[in-house]
């Protein structure tokens, strides 16, 4: 041995023996570290593994639960958009309608500002006519002054009475 080197070193390069077992020793320790540091690794590569899975589980529980709350969403909004087709639809036939009746009300005023078409306004669909050939036998303008109210000459109603009764058979009253 080098006599420059320390008396501990050479005292440790003297005896093999005791240096190999000092060394196994050693080595034992290192390789006991290394199955300690793994294991922990695998223990915490589990709990990641487990907490992944649960993350996981909800988020899929969430997605499940997004997912019919969706289509919920979606048969609602078919149900409203069928509602709203529904009422725009009927919103146009009363358009329609409002259109119809506005021009049968511009044409009737226009029937009313004319002489011959006012009668036929008045008279629209009711049973009787206001043709004097179909409503009695009555042809004289001056007998078509009917005594509605009563109001005409009293002192001829006994007279008269059995004329108007006879020209009345097609008036209202």
């Amino acid at each position: 041995m080098d006599k420059s080197l320390p008396r501990n070193v050479k005292r440790v390069f003297s005896d093999i023996g005791a240096m190999s077992a000092e060394i196994q020793k050693r080595l034992n320790k290192a390789i006991d570290f290394q199955k300690y540091q793994k294991s922990l690794q695998m223990k915490m590569e589990n709990r990641k593994s487990a907490i992944r899975k649960e993350q996981i589980a909800k988020i899929e529980g969430k997605a499940q639960e997004f997912m019919g709350q969706l289509s919920k969403l979606a048969s609602f909004e078919e149900k409203n958009q069928k509602k709203i087709d529904e009422t725009l639809l009927e919103n146009e036939k009363l358009k329609d309608l409002i259109k119809s009746i506005e021009l049968e009300m511009a044409n009737t005023v226009v029937q009313v500002d004319d002489d011959e078409y006012e009668d036929d306004f008045f008279l629209r669909n009711t049973p009787t006519s206001s043709s004097p050939s179909v409503a009695g036998s009555i042809t004289d303008n001056e007998d078509l002054d009917f005594d509605l109210l009563g109001l005409k000459n009293r002192s001829d109603s006994s007279s008269s009475s059995s004329s108007s009764q006879s020209n009345r058979a097609g008036s209202l009253f």
